[in-house]
């Protein structure tokens, strides 16, 4: 019997495809606890989860003090491991995935962590002293795991929502994405961040929008 291998973007993939439900929790490269997947499956693009580590001590380093720190998409908090902790008050690390918010509670006990949407948790914690870390998902595809959640039909859906969410907050934001239309004529401070490490012999680029000043950005 012949199987039916497909490839994706050059990537073989499993012809009886099973999502990934067992992970570890490993250092990557820059020291941070991080989660490692078994294996490349289901047409995903990569054997891991997204994440904000090529730039995260740049974006630790935006961070303005506040009383509450908040990232409405923790997934496995990048940015707060790099952050200088007496700079915030409190931290509210939320993602709507459990198996990630339970790895949360472990890893940063001294922190609130929760699983709400995001758009309650952003609602909820919006004060003149909030700062929010707003990295929502990219590609949909990136959430082919078992364990993940994608809660909108569509990415266009996040970026639509965040945009009006974060034009009705008082608190400071940086929203985190790759350059879109969307976000470059939201009307907010927009700002290119180079990774600090190659991926595929580039440099990839972060695009952030914010209402943080240009200031502050520098």
């Amino acid at each position: 019997m012949t199987l039916n291998i497909e490839t994706h973007r050059g990537i073989t993939t499993n012809p009886n495809p099973k999502h990934e439900s067992k992970f570890r929790i490993v250092k990557n490269r820059l020291d941070q606890c991080t989660l490692s997947l078994p294996r490349i499956d289901d047409k995903k693009r990569f054997a891991g989860y997204p994440g904000l580590t090529g730039w995260s001590k740049q974006l630790a380093s935006l961070v303005p003090s506040c009383k509450f720190y908040v990232e409405p998409f923790a997934g496995m908090a990048k940015v707060y491991q790099e952050l200088d902790k007496s700079r915030i008050q409190y931290c509210i690390l939320n993602d709507k995935a459990k198996p990630l918010t339970k790895i949360l509670k472990k890893l940063f006990p001294e922190s609130n962590v929760t699983n709400t949407d995001y758009s309650y948790c952003i609602k909820k914690y919006d004060t003149a002293e909030t700062f929010f870390l707003i990295d929502a998902p990219w590609y949909e595809n990136y959430y082919a795991q078992g364990f993940s959640s994608f809660t909108e039909k569509k990415i266009k859906n996040y970026d639509e929502k965040i945009l009006d969410l974060c034009k009705n907050i008082t608190g400071k934001f940086i929203i985190t994405s790759k350059e879109k239309k969307i976000f470059k004529n939201s009307g907010f401070t927009n700002k290119k961040l180079k990774g600090i490490y190659p991926v595929c012999g580039n440099y990839p680029e972060l695009f952030i929008t914010t209402n943080l000043s240009v200031k502050d950005l520098n």
